[in-house]
């Protein structure tokens, strides 16, 4: 039968024991039926995404909302569970209209690769104190008053817009500087505040104050200056058109 077929004799053999009728025989009409049932049920990407569930997805990407913001908002508010690659997925697969919003996506996907092995070739800064050092209150994230500090660069390196942000109330304070030099981010930053929390850059020196500086590559130390400049990088454009880059 196999050499009839022009298949392997297992793949007979498998046949047989998969689609047997409940009497232990083969029925064609029968297995047909079985098949087309087990195709029907086999997993279905987004089966379980409800239309409520559809129309929040599409409100909160229409409102610049990231996959991982609706995510989360739906977990909290007892929704049915998505998580955030499914979201990503529903968008690139246009689910149900869903691709056409992917133009709100505040980022794309990109590549990533890994800098550890890299070595700064800047030199340190004077009097530095690790990040480490910092009071335990300000990891804690309930004591307004500890600022995690960052900039972003303009397109053509024109112009670096001076970030803060208030690790308790997330409340963020920017700052338009002609370079990146550490007298002009000083003159932008002395506006705003006395002491903050800065990262491991020379554009952030102070003389005289106590400075707490992350080590390189360690960008989870400062997620919430961080994700104010994803906010910001995904509207901000330069004077050039083209949009600002995180330094």
């Amino acid at each position: 039968m196999a050499v009839w077929l022009g298949c392997h004799q297992s793949t007979i053999s498998r046949e047989l024991k998969r689609n047997q009728s409940s009497l232990g025989c083969y029925l064609p009409d029968t297995a047909q039926a079985q098949s087309e049932t087990r195709r029907k049920n086999a997993k279905q990407p987004f089966k379980n995404v409800s239309e409520s569930a559809l129309e929040l997805v599409k409100e909160g990407l229409k409102d610049y909302h990231s996959p991982e913001q609706i995510a989360g908002r739906l977990k909290r508010a007892s929704q049915e569970s998505l998580s955030h690659e499914t979201i990503y997925q529903m968008i690139y697969q246009n689910y149900h209209g869903c691709g056409e919003y992917q133009k709100y996506l505040r980022r794309g996907l990109c590549q990533r690769k890994s800098r550890g092995g890299a070595k700064s070739k800047r030199g340190g800064i004077p009097g530095r104190v690790d990040i480490s050092e910092r009071p335990v209150i300000a990891d804690q994230k309930t004591e307004i008053g500890h600022w995690e500090s960052d900039t972003m660069i303009g397109g053509n390196h024109l112009g670096v817009l001076v970030t803060h942000v208030d690790k308790a109330s997330k409340f963020l304070v920017a700052g338009l500087a002609k370079n990146k030099t550490a007298s002009e981010i000083n003159r932008v930053t002395e506006k705003l505040f006395q002491e903050i929390h800065l990262t491991d850059g020379h554009i952030f020196q102070y003389k005289d104050k106590v400075l707490l500086c992350e080590k390189p590559q360690t960008p989870e130390i400062k997620e919430k200056v961080i994700f104010a400049i994803i906010i910001l990088t995904s509207f901000a454009r330069s004077k050039t058109g083209k949009r600002v880059n995180r330094k």
